[in-house]
């Protein structure tokens, strides 16, 4: 099950949009850059509800808030699939409230309803992650997963509500019958100086996951809960399971070494997999080819849009990135300091050599003449 295409109304920033997502073979990743407010949340959260919107407006313990556009009575998203299948989903305002629904004269089709609602299933796998994504600190309460929800939901409530927990890997690993299965793929999505055999081992010393760094926990616990429920829902491997994964923010918590590597981890490591991932890291837009990139726009009014970049980012460095229209940069400088150097720019001349010193020292990163 693959988005290959979302169309929507009337949703949240959106007035109405269409756009397209790369899915395999041709390749499994879309990334959405965009500023803060641009839609590129709102987008996950549509994606969600195209798979799942019948289960979502039973009893899964999902409630909509906030999805209708400011000053409209409904919104609309519709998904159409890698299979030419298509679905449609309404979002109603109901009192103070909203209400997920099928679009007026259109009824949801009951072998979808029977599939969704069986929760092994490998049919219409999506999971998602939002941007508050929840490490465990300590013992894990479990908190959130004891909500009443449907494990179908459970697995993108994260996008919906905040600081959903992640399931953590101690609580299921041992007792799972995948776990050669799961060593395997663990270790072709961790950078190659953290290693799994069962326990963590960073640079040949062997550490309980609470003495990973946070950057390797916030990643570590994402990919564990992916990988159990990769686990849960697949018939065969859990690498030849087909489905879409959402990810806010994809560059949570991750060094800039990493953030240069993860797409190509993720796409080698889990090629049928479809990945829809929204993030502000330069480093990552440079590591994607631009048909593979949509850009959050909001119009004069108000409105936003996305767009496939004019230009080719695929190694760009970090500073080309920033400073092209993708994030419309002048300057990657504190604003302070680049007035400063425009204003020795401008004194810096032959009459005055100890400001050309200064601006030259200052160019080159140099706090002194040493």
């Amino acid at each position: 099950m693959y988005l290959r295409e979302l169309r929507l109304r009337d949703l949240r920033c959106f007035r109405e949009a269409e756009m397209r997502f790369s899915y395999p073979p041709e390749g499994n990743f879309t990334l959405l850059l965009g500023n803060n407010g641009a839609g590129k949340t709102t987008v996950l959260k549509a994606a969600a509800m195209a798979v799942l919107a019948p289960l979502m407006a039973g009893s899964s313990g999902f409630v909509p808030f906030l999805l209708v556009r400011s000053g409209c009575e409904e919104a609309k998203v519709e998904g159409e699939f890698a299979d030419s299948s298509s679905f449609s989903v309404g979002i109603f305002r109901a009192g103070e409230g909203e209400r997920l629904g099928p679009l007026r004269g259109l009824d949801w089709e009951q072998d979808r309803l029977k599939t969704l609602y069986g929760e092994r299933g490998a049919e219409d796998f999506v999971v998602g992650y939002g941007a508050t994504r929840r490490v465990q600190d300590g013992e894990f309460s479990g908190h959130s997963l004891r909500k009443r929800r449907h494990l179908r939901y459970q697995r993108v409530a994260g996008l919906f509500e905040p600081y959903v927990e992640l399931m953590p890997l101690e609580l299921w690993f041992a007792s799972s019958p995948r776990r050669e299965e799961v060593v395997e793929l663990m270790n072709r999505l961790l950078p190659e100086e953290l290693r799994f055999d069962g326990e963590f081992v960073y640079r040949g010393l062997r550490l309980p996951f609470e003495a990973l760094s946070d950057g390797y926990r916030a990643y570590v616990a994402w990919v564990s809960d992916l990988l159990y429920h990769l686990a849960q829902a697949a018939d065969g491997r859990m690498e030849e399971l087909a489905g879409l994964v959402l990810v806010d923010e994809l560059d949570l918590h991750l060094h800039p070494e990493w953030q240069r590597k993860i797409v190509g981890t993720l796409q080698r490591g889990l090629p049928r997999l479809q990945f829809i991932v929204t993030s502000h890291s330069p480093l990552i837009a440079g590591s994607l080819e631009s048909r593979f990139v949509r850009v959050m726009k909001v119009g004069e009014d108000g409105t936003a849009m996305a767009v496939e970049p004019d230009r080719q980012m695929f190694g760009m460095d970090a500073q080309q990135v920033l400073v092209s229209p993708l994030f419309g940069l002048d300057s990657t400088r504190a604003a302070g300091a680049q007035e400063e150097l425009k204003t020795l720019a401008r004194e810096a001349t032959a009459e005055n050599p100890e400001k050309v010193l200064e601006l030259m020292r200052r160019l080159s990163g140099r706090l002194s003449e040493r």
